[in-house]
């Protein structure tokens, strides 16, 4: 008989869970190959990096390859991807909030069930799709869009190359995309709210604006704050796939992202230090924002990441 006072040795412990720890082993090894392994390219950015000696050149340079931070262009690229990410965060990290709290005031089951799945559905719809399908709606000869506007005698509008509908089509685009698949944690985090506190709210006078101001939003508060921490790195990365497929030599001049011109400069131009400098910068960046990100979360009192 095992003495419950005594500590398990770690084989012990892996054996006793060894079905557990096979299950998480495939993905275990996934994240070693793609997250970790990776991380020995950061190497490059402080070597004279070529073609003729990938992956890690011949010799350290320092933070010579470094210069980038004095190019007004890549400066340029960091704003483009603040203003994106920034107005992205602006309004699509409420609205899965919002959408869970209107969705959990439907008494109609079935009703709610399909509202649910309709705002699901975009989620895995791939960004091909809907980029080609904003084409083809967008488009300025052949666009539905532009046809109703020619329709009531309105001019037609050149969506995709003017530089000045290029943010509200990419926040729209991704809020539709996002909004519903989001709110299911969100929904998930409802279900844990005692009902007897409406109960009590009710008996007390307390209406649905009172209810969701003082219990609902009390209630997923911790979970708010948990993804509000896991957004904010997001603010240095404003959505390549999407904003890859949107751009064009039009509207190059505000949809020229970091990362995309951390993939130009790379594969590209070939500069291999270089694109491995700025990603060091880029993830720098965005560890500093989840630290400060989440010690704010943590003097608020919600939900913390370490």
């Amino acid at each position: 008989m095992l003495n419950p006072s005594k500590p398990r040795s770690l084989w012990s412990r892996i054996k006793a869970c060894h079905w557990l720890y096979l299950m998480i082993f495939p993905a275990v090894l996934v994240q070693l190959a793609f997250a970790y392994v990776p991380m020995a390219g950061m190497l490059m950015a402080f070597r004279n990096v070529d073609e003729l000696h990938l992956p890690f050149g011949t010799k350290w340079v320092g933070f010579a390859n470094f210069y980038f931070l004095r190019d007004p262009y890549f400066w340029l690229t960091v704003r483009n991807t603040f203003i994106i990410a920034g107005t992205k965060f602006l309004f699509i990290f409420p609205a899965p909030i919002i959408l869970a709290l209107m969705l959990n005031e439907i008494g109609y089951e079935r009703f709610k069930k399909v509202v649910q799945t309709i705002s699901y559905l975009p989620h895995f719809i791939s960004w091909v799709v809907v980029v080609n399908i904003l084409d083809r709606m967008l488009n300025l000869n052949a666009g539905l869009v532009n046809g109703l506007i020619a329709a009531l005698g309105g001019k037609p509008i050149h969506f995709t190359g003017d530089v000045k509908w290029f943010l509200p089509i990419a926040v729209l685009s991704n809020l539709w995309k996002e909004v519903g698949f989001s709110s299911i944690i969100y929904l998930a985090a409802l279900t844990q709210i005692d009902p007897q506190l409406y109960e009590a709210a009710k008996v007390d006078g307390a209406g649905k604006i009172a209810q969701i101001l003082y219990i609902t939003i009390p209630g997923i508060f911790p979970t708010i704050s948990m993804m509000l921490i896991l957004s904010i790195p997001n603010l240095i990365n404003a959505g390549f796939d999407q904003i890859y497929l949107l751009s064009n030599p039009m509207n190059m001049p505000v949809s020229e992202i970091l990362e995309i011109y951390i993939l130009r400069t790379g594969l590209s131009y070939g500069d291999f230090a270089k694109a491995s400098a700025m990603g060091i910068c880029n993830s720098l960046v965005a560890l500093i924002l989840v630290t400060i990100a989440n010690k704010t979360s943590q003097k608020l009192g919600g939900s913390t990441i370490w």
